[in-house]
């Protein structure tokens, strides 16, 4: 995502579909765990903080597109007393579905909201408001602790744009490289550690390079994992698999209290 002149919120580039589907899922699973009597308040307002609001309230995702804003808001929103089937009507962008034998009409959102519904219900047994959650509340505290969302940010929308096509200009998922950029700038943002555009363009240069060495290569995310990976071995003085690099780079990043040493980090990988 990118700032733009004007706008008063960060703009996505890519990733609408992904950040669209945990919205929706993160909703559902909280309306749930809200409409039940055990007590679950902890993941709910976590769920909150963590993937629904913003500081003021406002939900963290919204859409330009008056029907996907009004449903963004309604599972965001929704409360324990309310009926997902109430989901915003709208005229166009209708849509039909089959899942599980079951047909859903309406909007892609809508209909999304209704299937992960049903989807969950059944899958952990909620038949009621006296249902056991527990394994609902396990499988949030799995996702949210074992799945990684790629975050890069960038202040330009050119910037934003060619790092969209160069990634997507490969065909191929994101390699260990793209999610060491991601955890970089998003630790530097979150933490509000300053300017980040030195960051980006060392960050930019890196990949060129990594493009210039395998550009020739039948797997070019193969090639750069291995890479990553005898950079983290260098790093940390022991062998680690191309499998391990995203969890022990998380880890690294996540204990870095300065700026500075995000700066090491990057001008290491640079000059590996």
């Amino acid at each position: 995502d990118f700032e733009e002149e004007g706008e008063e919120r960060t703009q996505l580039m890519d990733g609408q579909q992904r950040w669209t589907t945990i919205t929706v899922l993160m909703g559902i699973i909280r309306h749930l765990l809200r409409s039940n009597k055990g007590n679950y308040h902890d993941i709910t307002s976590e769920i909150d903080d963590k993937f629904l609001r913003l500081n003021d309230g406002s939900c963290f995702l919204q859409s330009k597109r008056a029907s996907d804003k009004k449903s963004i808001e309604f599972v965001v929103n929704i409360e324990p007393s309310d009926s997902i089937k109430d989901t915003p009507p709208h005229k166009r962008n209708q849509f039909t579905f089959k899942r599980d034998e079951v047909n859903y009409t309406g909007t892609s959102i809508n209909c999304v909201i209704e299937y992960f519904y049903d989807r969950l219900c059944k899958v952990f047994g909620v038949r009621g408001s006296n249902s056991d959650l527990s394994k609902l509340a396990e499988f949030y505290k799995v996702i949210s602790r074992k799945v990684f969302v790629n975050y890069t940010h960038t202040q330009s929308p050119i910037l934003a744009y060619k790092m969209f096509v160069t990634a997507n200009s490969r065909g191929t998922p994101l390699n260990n490289f793209d999610v060491f950029r991601g955890l970089v700038l998003a630790h530097n943002r979150i933490n509000d550690y300053g300017e980040e555009k030195d960051l980006q363009y060392d960050l930019e240069d890196a990949d060129m390079t990594l493009q210039e060495l395998f550009s020739g290569s039948k797997d070019y995310g193969k090639a750069v994992d291995k890479v990553m990976s005898d950079a983290m071995t260098v790093l940390q003085g022991e062998k680690i698999s191309s499998n391990h690099v995203m969890s022990r780079l998380e880890h690294t990043i996540s204990q870095f209290d300065s700026r500075e040493k995000l700066d090491e980090l990057v001008k290491f990988f640079n000059d590996y």
